[in-house]
């Protein structure tokens, strides 16, 4: 029983410490916090499963939009930040051949749904359709005298949304977010991909308590029991 107790609080002594980076930092993963607020967490799953909201993803993949995770993004409580270039498979794939198979295997696109106006986010266009030249290696990976945060990345285009914009983008695209203490920033997005991922830990998408699903609309039923059968293959 003392290891258990133990063991239960390095857990919560760990979450505690991710709760407060992510403050610092400007950005949560975190299905847990909805854990306490049913009714929130009904309307969230209502509106991941939304058509109009399926159909801007589906319009990037070219197939059905399989929900794979959240993330909450947020101006940071204290010091800010430029971010750092990266393609979202360099977090799974560090390997560089392998993450190139990845870049160019099944994709994976973000929602981005602004609550307020938000120009932080910055992409290089079309990059997710190549690799990377040598320029963007050297600056993604932080080599040859250059800086992961460099504000040089040759073609970036920063993406200004009103609050309300949606903005529907490549997860394997180069891109990169801003996180300034001194602006405002609330923005949720939501990912999908076309078929279950297999490199992420189950915990980026988490199990769907059956009394959730029961709560939901008849729409909403059919979607999330073909995304709990896609990632229980």
């Amino acid at each position: 029983a003392s290891s258990l107790a133990a063991r239960d609080a390095r857990g919560d002594r760990a979450r505690s410490f991710v709760h407060r980076t992510a403050r610092r930092l400007g950005s949560v993963r975190d299905r847990h916090r909805l854990s306490h607020h049913a009714d929130r967490r009904l309307e969230l799953f209502e509106f991941i499963a939304r058509e109009n909201v399926l159909a801007l993803a589906r319009s990037t993949l070219g197939s059905e939009p399989i929900f794979h995770n959240t993330q909450y993004f947020f101006n940071p409580l204290f010091v800010s930040w430029r971010g750092n270039w990266h393609r979202d498979t360099q977090f799974q794939t560090p390997d560089p051949e392998l993450e190139k198979k990845r870049v160019f295997g099944d994709p994976s696109v973000h929602v981005r749904l602004a609550f307020c106006d938000d120009d932080c986010l910055s992409i290089v266009p079309g990059s997710h359709r190549r690799w990377d030249s040598d320029e963007e290696w050297s600056i993604r990976k932080g080599l040859h005298g250059r800086s992961a945060d460099d504000d040089r990345m040759p073609g970036a285009k920063t993406i200004a949304l009103r609050a309300g914009d949606a903005a529907v983008f490549h997860a394997w695209s180069i891109h990169r977010g801003r996180y300034d203490a001194n602006c405002q920033r609330r923005a949720l997005d939501l990912i999908y991909a076309i078929d279950k991922a297999d490199d992420c830990p189950e915990d980026c998408f988490g199990s769907i308590d059956p009394a959730v699903i029961a709560s939901l609309s008849p729409e909403a039923k059919i979607y999330f029991a073909m995304v709990l059968a896609k990632r229980s293959r």
